[in-house]
């Protein structure tokens, strides 16, 4: 009888289990916040994290670099190709145990009055985050 009980509960557990990861980042686990949502695209599958900090730290160990990558404009919400991105450094922490500042934006009005208003900087060059590099060679 248990075993009866166990089997069809598998089904309902399951859902939970996948359900309850769909919000949650890929790295740590944490609940992600959807203005602060990166999501890393390749041919197998999509992953999404809470902050930039941790896409760049699941980045590092890949061995092949992504197809994609999305940032979530903290304006409008919007999915925003990094490579297109406005990054800015700022005083405001956006995930608190991984104490990454950094931001993102579509527009670069909008990086530019957060960077104003929170004594931060946009990042240029080789300062941006996410950007797509070529595969490691080991």
């Amino acid at each position: 009888m248990i075993g009866l009980v166990a089997v069809a509960a598998l089904p309902i557990v399951g859902h939970w289990v996948r359900a309850s990861r769909a919000d949650r980042c890929a790295f740590d686990g944490m609940k992600i916040q959807p203005v602060f949502r990166v999501r890393v695209l390749n041919r197998a599958a999509a992953d999404q994290f809470c902050c930039v900090r941790c896409a760049e730290l699941w980045l590092e160990r890949q061995q092949t670099p992504p197809t994609a990558v999305y940032v979530t404009d903290e304006v409008t919400g919007r999915d925003v190709d990094s490579s297109r991105a406005h990054f800015v450094r700022s005083s405001v922490i956006t995930m608190p145990h991984t104490k990454s500042r950094v931001h993102t934006f579509e527009n670069k009005s909008d990086a530019e009055k957060h960077a104003g208003a929170f004594k931060g900087k946009v990042l240029m060059n080789t300062e941006r985050p996410l950007q797509l590099r070529r595969a490691r060679t080991e």
